[in-house]
């Protein structure tokens, strides 16, 4: 890897992290995902006109219904993530709003409910499954201990 595609990629790794860290610090306000919006629209505004300008791509409605509901997925995800930053840690909500059900981390199974926890042997191994609530008791029982 070249000089700079590592520096782009390390830039790219802390611009993400800056992010998460202004979206958690501003999890009690809307305002935030609306800031963010209303700015990646003038940052990447003129861009896309000028592509638009250039290419001139033939849009058909199929393009501009998947152009949409891309757009109301990404708005539906950040209000969730705003919301769940309001109710629980960082470290907790980003790791569980990255995992989608159709790509599950190698080694786990997909999950049925949540909150789903693995439990993992000192080998690294999944020893256990847990759907729900860890508790005292599920935890005996997942380790074999009761």
């Amino acid at each position: 890897m070249s000089y700079i595609a590592l520096c782009l990629v390390l830039l790219a790794a802390v611009t993400h992290a800056c992010w998460n860290l202004s979206a958690k610090h501003a999890a009690q306000s809307r305002h935030f995902v609306w800031l963010f919006s209303a700015g990646s629209v003038l940052v990447y505004g003129p861009i896309v006109l000028g592509v638009l300008w250039v290419e001139q791509p033939q849009f058909t409605a199929r393009h501009w219904l998947s152009l949409a509901g891309t757009s109301v997925l990404h708005l539906l995800y950040s209000l969730s993530l705003q919301r769940g930053y309001r109710v629980s840690d960082l470290s907790v909500v980003y790791p569980i709003a990255q995992v989608t059900l159709d790509k599950p981390l190698a080694d786990f199974d997909e999950p049925v409910g949540l909150p789903t926890t693995w439990l993992i042997d000192p080998q690294g191994k999944v020893a256990a499954h847990i759907v729900g609530p860890v508790t005292a008791a599920s935890l005996a029982k997942a380790i074999g201990v009761e």
